[in-house]
């Protein structure tokens, strides 16, 4: 669900508390066993927020390959992290 990552990983500028960096933890660990370029998609939308068509743009890939990776992201990290 979107929002759930968000709610999970600290905001830039955000106070990190102990217990707002332990939920983060699993996700980084989640992530961190993606392929490198699942990975790199991964963090240009979820922590630099750019779109699909600029992550397209600095990658070199098409649109369409971007949001593919984005989704076997998702599926992914629906796998790996708990409810």
């Amino acid at each position: 669900r979107p929002g759930e990552l968000d709610q999970a990983l600290p905001a830039e500028g955000d106070e990190t508390s102990p217990s707002k960096l332990e939920r983060a933890k699993p996700v980084f660990e989640a992530m961190g066993r993606l392929k490198p370029p699942f990975r790199e998609v991964a963090c240009l939308r979820i922590f630099d927020r750019m779109s699909y068509e600029d992550i397209a743009t600095v990658t070199g890939e098409k649109v369409k390959t971007v949001l593919s990776r984005m989704n076997h992201v998702v599926e992914h990290l629906r796998k790996e992290l708990p409810r």
